[in-house]
């Protein structure tokens, strides 16, 4: 038993100079979205627009990684850095024979992939012609999603006899499927086209990426029943008991394994980072002191991004009232200070407005307000180029050449929709004297300065006050 703690201590050593989490560089790069992606109907060259848009640091892939249309001889080391990607992996249409990802560890699964008909992938290897290898010894959870392979003729490793895939997924409704492998096919020699049955005699369990005695397959999940969910990757069972014991347990907020039972020892965080420690929410704002019985601020509040804790929110993202940086605010909020609150009155929002330009139809659509154009104005409070309202916004217009307008008819129902106008920097056009039934302009008495940033000379201001429109300076 002494003889088992000592390997055991000295492997715990090893692998904790090896994998120890958090304190490798940690560099993000921005994946691929969903709505740029390559897809069997329309290839393209990824692997080639990210080898220039990444280098060879990339540690951390918030997105989609997507490989595809690989040729003999095309250099994929760039991707033998990347540990983690919060999307998807879809290797696609390759024709060189290896891919290198042996420092994967944790795919999050957050957005899946729609391929060749299957939903839901997070793991995606289709359609590749020429490769034998793809190295992923270093996977140990997907977090989310399924895997599916379909048309890989000489790719070997990934059959549900060598890699035990249960121990790779975090959630019993995952699934496999695999329809393609050559190690599926073993021949009379005992030997299947990969050139092996099995796995290394020096893996035990017996499950692997390949032959060699590197290729074993590093478990998580092969643990104590006292452990809550994943436990420190091994590849042998040298020690059974040891291997088995619940000080192997790694914490619950650890994802992709651990090195031991702290917060602070995971591979990945299932929830956030915080200063190297796994935590389950980032510090809130404020916390309630038992002295005061108030809520007082928190001098270690941060905000959350991407799964991290952070000080503030990157550029050009605010953060909500709960400390989570956004994209954009909310319906009905703005951006006060890089915080979204609920918005005072009509939120900002800028739209088009009308245009001067040659007769086509895009510019005669938006020469004056009109029916086919209404609806851009609704909750506008800025129009960036002029407004004009004529007998043709009810009347309609028709040009030979063009696309008829549609007039609003007779209605002030629809020019309600330019309620919320305060600004227009370009000028304001008015001339409806043959329309008598139009004499308040009460839809305009929210406007307060026109820019005339296009000058044209209009509205008197006398007219403007009969008009009703009395705010404008």
């Amino acid at each position: 038993m002494l003889k088992g703690l000592i390997i055991w201590y000295f492997t715990y050593v090893i692998v904790a100079m090896a994998i120890a989490p958090f304190e490798y560089p940690r560099k993000e790069c921005d994946g691929r979205s969903q709505e740029n992606v390559c897809n069997l109907a329309s290839p393209c060259r990824a692997v080639e627009q990210d080898r220039k848009m990444w280098d060879r640091n990339c540690t951390y892939i918030s997105g989609n990684l997507i490989i595809a249309n690989g040729r003999p001889g095309d250099d994929y080391s760039f991707l033998g850095s990347i540990r983690e990607v919060s999307g998807y992996v879809r290797i696609v249409l390759n024709r060189n024979d290896r891919i290198d990802l042996g420092n994967l560890r944790l795919i999050r699964g957050e957005t899946r992939s729609e391929i060749a008909g299957v939903t839901n992938c997070s793991l995606c290897i289709v359609q590749n012609t020429g490769l034998t290898s793809i190295n992923l010894t270093s996977l140990t959870e997907i977090m989310q999603g399924d895997v599916y392979m379909l048309d890989n003729p000489k790719l070997c490793g990934f059959s549900n006899e060598t890699v035990n895939w249960n121990d790779i997924f975090n959630e019993d409704k995952q699934n496999i499927k695999i329809n393609d492998t050559y190690n599926k096919v073993p021949l009379a020699t005992g030997m299947d086209l990969c050139g092996y049955t099995r796995c290394h005699e020096s893996c035990d369990p017996p499950y692997c990426w390949g032959p060699g005695p590197d290729m074993c397959q590093k478990l998580t999940r092969k643990c104590s029943s006292q452990c809550g969910g994943r436990c420190q990757a091994y590849v042998t069972d040298t020690d059974s008991e040891l291997d088995r014991s619940d000080k192997r347990c790694c914490h619950e907020y650890c994802a992709g394994g651990c090195i031991g039972p702290r917060d602070t020892d995971c591979i990945s965080c299932r929830y956030y980072e915080n200063s190297g420690t796994c935590v389950r929410k980032c510090p809130e704002e404020k916390i309630y002191s038992q002295l005061t019985l108030t809520e007082e601020l928190n001098p270690d509040f941060k905000v959350s991004f991407k799964h991290k804790c952070l000080d503030e929110c990157p550029n050009n993202y605010p953060r909500t009232m709960q400390g989570n940086c956004v994209a954009q605010c909310g319906v009905e909020q703005e951006s006060t200070g890089g915080v979204c609150k609920d918005c005072v009155g009509p939120c900002p929002k800028t739209c088009e407005g009308n245009l001067i330009g040659k007769p086509n139809d895009d510019i005669i659509r938006n020469h004056f307000v009109n029916a086919d154009n209404i609806d851009d104005f609704k909750g506008c409070t800025t129009v960036l180029n002029n407004l004009v309202i004529d007998t043709r916004t009810f009347r309609g217009d028709a040009y030979p050449e063009h696309s008829p307008t549609k007039g609003l008819g007779n209605s002030m129902e629809s020019l309600e929709k330019l309620r919320d106008i305060r600004f227009i920097k370009g000028y304001l056009i008015i001339a409806t004297e043959n329309i008598p039934v139009f004499v308040k302009f009460d839809y305009l008495k929210n406007l307060e300065k026109i820019g005339g940033q296009q000058l044209e000379e209009v509205v008197s201001r006398d007219k403007k006050r009969r008009m009703g429109f009395t705010n404008i300076t």
